[in-house]
């Protein structure tokens, strides 16, 4: 099955896709040698720790609070060589590792806050829809003693009417035979009402579908 890319709606830096550890390590040695190669050897310490937050907020993006740890290793990597450079104690470079702390403190929660929902409204949906699955189950064995029953009454009640029609054949007292005919009357009745149960019945059971 071949790779499909990042689902509807997300991009390759929330994705998560398996190049991403790759990516995210392609990252870390890039500014491991912009550390090494600018900071170390030619004493430059503007402009490129830019892309140190870059790292940070994909970190946090990917990995949520982890990404804290990776702007402590670039924040105490900036304080380190600048004391092996200059002998003191730095405060700019310890100002931009808090800095480099605080953004990897922030993305991160809010990345964690945001799979948290996202989990939650997973599981909401699969619980939905396992109830769902459950209530059409149901529905449809309710349907299904429904129809059996009421087949069943149908059956008991054809046999009735045959005994009473053939009952007023037999007999020949008036009175008897109205009686006869209004218990006809009322076997007929009850067989319109159980025939409107399922015109009833089927109300609701069926998806709606476009009528043209």
């Amino acid at each position: 099955m071949t790779d499909q890319g990042p689902a509807s709606g997300e991009s390759w830096l929330t994705s998560t896709s398996s190049a991403q550890p790759y990516v995210f390590t392609l990252l870390v040695a890039t500014g491991l040698l912009l550390e090494l190669v600018i900071h170390f050897y030619l004493h430059i310490t503007v402009v490129y720790t830019q892309f140190f937050y870059l790292i940070v907020v994909v970190a946090g993006l990917w990995y949520g609070k982890k990404a804290i740890w990776i702007a402590l290793l670039f924040g105490g990597l900036q304080v380190m060589v600048a004391i092996y450079i200059t002998g003191i104690f730095p405060f700019e470079s310890l100002i931009r590792a808090l800095m480099l702390f605080i953004v990897a403190l922030v993305v991160g929660t809010l990345a964690d806050y945001k799979n948290a929902c996202h989990i939650e409204v997973v599981d909401r949906n699969s619980e939905l829809h396992a109830s769902q699955r459950a209530f059409e189950t149901a529905n449809k064995k309710l349907n299904l003693l429904s129809n059996i029953t009421r087949h069943d009454i149908f059956n008991q009640l054809t046999v009735l009417i045959g005994y009473l029609d053939l009952a007023r054949e037999r007999i020949t007292d008036m009175e008897v035979i109205s009686f006869l005919e209004k218990s006809e009357n009322a076997a007929n009745t009850i067989g319109r009402q159980i025939a409107f149960t399922k015109d009833y019945q089927d109300i609701g059971l069926y998806r709606p579908q476009w009528q043209n």
